[in-house]
């Protein structure tokens, strides 16, 4: 169990760390009418990535044999490297802005969009 958590704690630190380097590169200034790009690339990457995780943590998968890299991958790193909060906050602020269409869209692309990667992480995943 305590190794898990330190699994667990070093992935999210990491995949936080990347997700904190991809919004500096990408900064977000909420007037203007724009996508939070930051966040929108980190939830369709993170859930692409997750799905490949997945399909090859499943059984006969490249992963298959270690649970523990696959928390350490997905629940840690990709944990930490998503953002769920922020994409909520983001589309609160559009709406509050009195931007909600830009909202519409940003919610459609950021939750299709991830499902869509996910499949597709998914689908490559279990054919590695």
């Amino acid at each position: 169990m305590l190794q898990n958590i330190l699994v667990v704690g070093l992935g999210s630190a990491l995949g936080g760390v990347g997700r904190y380097l991809l919004a500096t590169a990408l900064p977000y200034d909420p007037v203007g009418g724009a996508i939070p790009l930051a966040t929108l690339l980190a939830n369709l990457t993170g859930s692409a990535v997750i799905g490949l995780v997945a399909g090859l943590a499943m059984p006969g998968g490249l992963l298959a044999a270690a649970p523990t890299a696959t928390l350490f991958l997905a629940t840690g790193v990709l944990g930490g490297f998503t953002t769920f909060s922020a994409f909520g906050q983001e589309t609160a602020q559009m709406i509050a802005d009195g931007e909600p269409y830009l909202a519409f869209v940003y919610v459609t692309l950021s939750v299709w969009g991830s499902i869509a990667a996910a499949v597709l992480g998914l689908a490559l995943g279990s054919r590695i």
